[in-house]
């Protein structure tokens, strides 16, 4: 790559400022534009990256060598004001998943794919490698607590990253080993139906060298290592009856039989555990690993226990689909059995809302009491055909509907045993406001 600038447009967003954090560390120089300031655009300016929030602002665009990259998101179209100047100014501009692409041409890359799972599943990836003596860099798609970031880099052998199959951006990919953890209906705005979905799953896992780890639910078309919960799986996991939470297992391998431990609740956890598990034992002694099953990381915004304290429970999570919603019922309901659960949603997308709209209500009907948010559009223009309001008529007198700005006085309403925040919008912005507010309420 003989360009020695990069140019980020939706640089504070998780899977760019990864990108970003590993161009910084080959030695270009950083810059770029977000409409939001968070935890990622504090830290690449640390590092030196130049970010403006102004969409006018196109200083530092101006001044780009001509060989320069401006790198967009799937969900930044090129009539962007950003990408419209790059154009002008006769910059190559690709999305991140063709930067991704060509920052992996040195490694031997575990891409781990699915609906629902990956940034879990990758960050388990890591904490496994991170026990070996490999040497791997990793871009993942949530803060894992082991690292305190989205990155991790110690060497150029491997790397883990997440192949996201929205607009069909993991088919630049040809990992070494993949993991598919699941194929479920979701992005009908890129896909026709499930059938077209699963043949892109498909032509990802062919264009996989070696290994591919599969979840045992997947059907027989996808070939590979299976993991799971029956006979047939490769990697089969037992739940141990006689503990609490489910928290202890017996796993069995091509290569032997062990007991394991974990320090996170939840059998999709072990689940995904698992299956990092598998991908890292392709390249590293598996018996040296079954030790790190006991040290899992904790990921942002993945079933994170924000608030524990004896009357109350808040537990913040990504939540979008409906397959989430009902694991992450499943994970309240073992974590906190017979108390009333309190739901506070953000649909994310019209499209995945009115498309999936039957299964939403039923994953939310699962839960005691409902505070819905409108629908969080992100990419999508309004949809006049769906909004919030429809939800909460179909769930009855355990939904209310709340604004955004609302959402603390509702709750001062209400009585809480377990809250739970949920979505993949800026509903994160909540989570402070409610955990300051809470424990604050524990102390009077």
């Amino acid at each position: 790559m003989s360009a020695k600038q990069i140019y980020f447009i939706g640089i504070a967003g998780i899977g760019m400022s990864a990108l970003a954090q590993h161009a910084i560390q080959l030695g270009f120089e950083v810059s770029g534009y977000d409409r939001n300031v968070n935890d990622q655009t504090a830290l690449l300016k640390g590092m030196g990256a130049k970010i403006t929030q102004e969409l006018s602002d196109f200083s530092v665009l101006n001044t780009l060598a001509a060989d320069s990259i401006v790198v967009r998101t799937s969900a930044v179209p090129t009539e962007h004001l950003h990408c419209q100047q790059a154009l002008k100014l006769k910059l190559r501009l690709i999305k991140r998943a063709q930067l991704l692409a060509e920052f992996l041409i040195p490694f031997k890359t575990i891409a781990i794919a699915g609906t629902h799972g990956k940034t879990s599943t990758s960050s388990f990836l890591a904490h496994f490698l991170k026990s070996s003596p490999l040497r791997f860099s990793a871009f993942l798609g949530g803060v894992s607590s082991e690292f305190g970031t989205n990155y991790f880099n110690r060497g150029d052998d491997f790397a883990v990253v997440e192949a996201d199959e929205y607009d069909r951006s993991f088919l630049t990919l040809s990992p070494e080993c993949s993991v598919i953890t699941n194929v479920e209906v979701d992005h009908l705005d890129c896909y026709v139906d499930l059938n077209d979905l699963e043949e892109t799953f498909l032509q990802f896992q062919q264009q996989t060298r070696s290994n591919c780890i599969v979840h045992d639910s997947l059907s027989a078309a996808f070939s590979g290592l299976r993991y799971g919960l029956t006979e047939q799986a490769d990697y089969r996991i037992t739940p141990m009856q006689s503990t609490t939470h489910l928290d202890s297992y017996q796993l069995k391998t091509p290569k032997g039989n062990y007991e394991i431990k974990l320090n996170t609740v939840g059998l999709h956890n072990a689940l995904n555990a698992v299956a990092a598990f598998a991908a890292a034992a392709q390249f590293c002694d598996e018996a040296q690993l079954i030790s790190a099953f006991e040290t899992l990381p904790q990921i942002q915004r993945r079933f994170n226990v924000v608030v524990q304290e004896k009357e109350r429970l808040y537990l913040d999570d990504y939540a979008h689909h409906p397959s989430e919603l009902k694991a992450l019922h499943d994970f309240a309901r073992a974590l906190a059995s017979g108390r009333k659960l309190t739901l506070v949603f953000q649909p994310h997308l019209f499209s995945r809302t009115i498309q999936l709209k039957s299964d939403f209500i039923s994953a939310l009907d699962l839960f005691d009491r409902l505070i819905i948010l409108p629908i969080y559009g992100a990419r999508e223009q309004p949809n006049s055909a769906i909004n919030s309001k429809q939800l909460v008529s179909e769930l009855g007198q355990k939904a209310i509907l709340c604004s955004k700005q609302e959402v603390l006085g509702c709750l001062k309403q209400e009585e809480l045993q377990v809250l739970i925040t949920a979505g993949a919008g800026d509903i994160a912005e909540l989570v402070e406001p409610i955990k300051q507010w809470m424990t604050d309420e524990c102390l009077v």
